[in-house]
């Protein structure tokens, strides 16, 4: 059966909504539209807004002290422009509304301006200035000679995507350090530079973080409660729903990134942002380039269930580079030694903060905690996944159903024996 197409960027939404694709790329999104609902809902809503004119700029144009240079690209919030500093003799990047008297739009570029100013990272584009000239307004940025992070991607190996994503995972820990919430983190909005650094940009769509400390200007809240905000293909359970997004929203968008980028591939597939939400009640896809560490640090970010992922950015890009540990027994022996009667110590239960039975469903969790943890083995692998997660904690994952044994071993050589029961993802 051939899959369904993804819902596109709603930029591309709104550019056909106003006649701009060209005949290819229209008729492709047209197609789409014939099985799209909520898409055919989202260009209803774009065409029966007042069109907006593009920026009347030229190259030689001044806005501010900045002389324009070329158009870099546009979308349904405004256009870029290269420039040049007349002041300082730099080349920068202008970012121009589309008109000037568009409030929700001003509203929005003030509030990317005001996130981005807030932050000073390597990896997040730098912000120089928010102004108004004759046409509007405008932000100043850091330009960046280089390529968004979908069109980098080819070409590269496994391990310059994965530095690439951890840099790109920093500078989105740094906004969130600084109390905003990127809430469109996706692969157009990391820009690889010539010099392999990447950079998180356009935070249009961001908000403060309710513990974010320091007065907060009232444009950073212009987007109403429940408002649906984002790109659908890498937005959250909760985002998806209209509910409230927080940092662990940008955890789940970042998780999805990371699939995509390895894997070519995103970890939930649907046609309609309906069927996207539908799947990501289940279990998601994610592919043999991963490593086992990945997998166990993915399925907790791309929990369904926002309280159920890391608590913070840093500590899941933590969980993504710890190194496995290397143990005495090779995985998969337990039955084995079992079998064969070996005498080890018996302990108690209860030094262990877990059953002895352990049930969880394909895709869930569950923690082992031990003083002081030697080694591990599990009867059957391809049953329950189990990673070691910091000094004496294991995560054990479901991975198909059925049953298999655990065994621990602490550092005394005390033995403790599990049974793990996996049930199909419901």
């Amino acid at each position: 059966m051939t899959p369904a197409v993804a819902c596109p960027d709603e930029n591309e939404l709104v550019r056909f909504a106003r006649g701009a694709l060209d005949d290819t790329a229209g008729s492709q999104l047209s197609s789409h539209l014939d099985t799209c609902a909520s898409c055919r809902h989202a260009v209803a809503e774009a065409a029966s807004e007042e069109p907006l004119a593009p920026p009347t700029v030229t190259a030689g144009a001044r806005v501010g002290r900045y002389e324009v240079d070329a158009l870099l690209g546009s979308g349904a919030m405004g256009a870029v422009f290269s420039a040049r500093d007349a002041s300082l003799h730099r080349r920068v990047a202008i970012k121009l509304l589309h008109t000037a008297g568009d409030e929700l739009s001003r509203a929005r570029l003030d509030r990317e301006a005001q996130a981005m100013a807030r932050l000073n990272h390597p990896h997040v584009v730098t912000v120089y200035e928010l102004g108004d000239w004759t046409g509007g307004r405008f932000i100043a940025m850091e330009l960046i000679e280089g390529k968004t992070l979908d069109a980098w991607l080819p070409g590269t190996s496994l391990a310059a995507r994965r530095q690439v994503l951890l840099d790109a995972g920093r500078g989105l820990a740094a906004a969130h350090q600084a109390g905003v919430v990127h809430r469109d983190f996706k692969p157009r909005n990391l820009l690889v530079g010539a010099d392999g650094r990447v950079r998180v940009t356009d935070f249009g769509l961001s908000r403060p973080l309710p513990s974010g400390t320091g007065p907060v200007s009232s444009s950073l809240l212009a987007t109403q409660h429940g408002a649906l905000v984002g790109t659908p293909a890498w937005m959250s359970p909760e985002q998806l729903d209209g509910r409230t997004a927080d940092e662990r929203s940008d955890q789940f968008a970042f998780c999805v990134v990371w699939v995509e980028a390895l894997t070519g591939k995103k970890p939930f597939y649907g046609a309609s942002r309906e069927a996207l939400r539908e799947a990501m009640r289940g279990v998601p896809a994610l592919g043999r380039e991963l490593s086992s560490l990945e997998r166990g640090a993915l399925l907790r970010g791309l929990s369904e269930d926002p309280s159920a992922r890391f608590d913070s950015l840093e500590a899941l890009l933590t969980a993504l580079t710890r190194k496995p540990k290397r143990w005495p027994l090779a995985v998969g022996t337990a039955v084995l030694l079992l079998a064969g009667g070996v005498g080890w110590k018996a302990a108690p239960r209860t030094q262990l903060e877990a059953p002895s039975i352990i049930e969880l469903a394909v895709g869930k969790m569950h923690t082992l905690e031990t003083k002081c943890l030697a080694r591990v083995a599990v009867g059957d692998p391809h049953i329950a996944d189990v990673k070691t997660l910091g000094d004496g904690e294991l995560l054990v994952v479901g991975a198909s159903a059925g049953e298999t044994t655990l065994l621990v071993w602490d550092c005394n050589n005390w033995r403790f024996d599990y049974t793990v029961r996996v049930t199909p993802a419901k």
